[in-house]
């Protein structure tokens, strides 16, 4: 039985004492991606299981800490999973390589492959709407740029450039623009751009600083 739930520690939401059976004084981090699964509705969750850290479907609702499925089964740990838009597969982060990097999975045939292969580092992977590209943070270097690669793994494109950090990317509903967090002005503020990295620009004044921004699924004017 895993020992505890955990989401990424820069969204810590937390709820104390998660139980399920064997599960005692867990704490649950809980991960944005919403998905419904095995007709529960559930998230994922990245589950620390003895000296390693998978992705699991975890239960909400009567039946909180109930493991769905067991998504990843590996000696490392893998977190940050973002789903396909028709639900088949999802991209996720793991170090079972060596470094961070971003992997997909298909949850029909189990079947997994590497994604990113270049920098340092790549994590927080987002899927385009769409369905035909991922984004994602790259840590080349001394920086840390947004970039898109399509779904086979072909032509990684920097989407930002600069000495600072650009991080966090998530998509507009139609795929046409990407919000992400940057600290190029200083303190970390909320920026958009469109999906070819064209007309970057600060979206928020706001005192303090803003991270890991997550673009509405819906924006009416009602």
């Amino acid at each position: 039985m895993p020992d505890h739930l955990f989401q990424n520690p820069s969204e810590p939401f937390v709820i104390p004492a998660l139980s399920d059976g064997g599960m005692d004084d867990n704490e649950a981090f809980i991960q944005r991606n919403l998905c419904r699964y095995l007709g529960a509705l559930s998230r994922v969750f990245s589950v620390l299981d003895a000296n390693f850290i998978d992705l699991a479907v975890v239960a909400l609702g009567p039946d909180v800490g109930r493991i769905i499925r067991q998504l990843t089964e590996n000696i490392g740990i893998d977190t940050s999973p973002s789903w396909s838009p028709d639900g088949t597969r999802f991209a996720f982060v793991s170090d079972r390589a060596g470094s961070p990097q971003i992997y997909v999975k298909d949850t029909g045939s189990g079947s997994v492959r590497r994604l990113t292969f270049q920098g340092r580092y790549n994590t927080q992977p987002s899927w385009s709407p769409k369905g035909d590209q991922i984004a994602y943070s790259s840590f080349a270097g001394s920086e840390i740029n947004i970039q898109v690669i399509d779904t086979q793994g072909r032509s990684p494109i920097q989407l930002t450039r600069g000495a600072r950090q650009n991080e966090a990317p998530s998509w507009s509903p139609d795929g046409s623009m990407i919000v992400f967090s940057s600290n190029r002005e200083g303190a970390f503020r909320i920026y958009v751009m469109t999906a070819y990295g064209t007309d970057q620009r600060r979206l928020l004044t706001l005192p303090g600083e803003q991270t890991n921004p997550k673009w509405s699924p819906r924006i009416t004017n009602n």
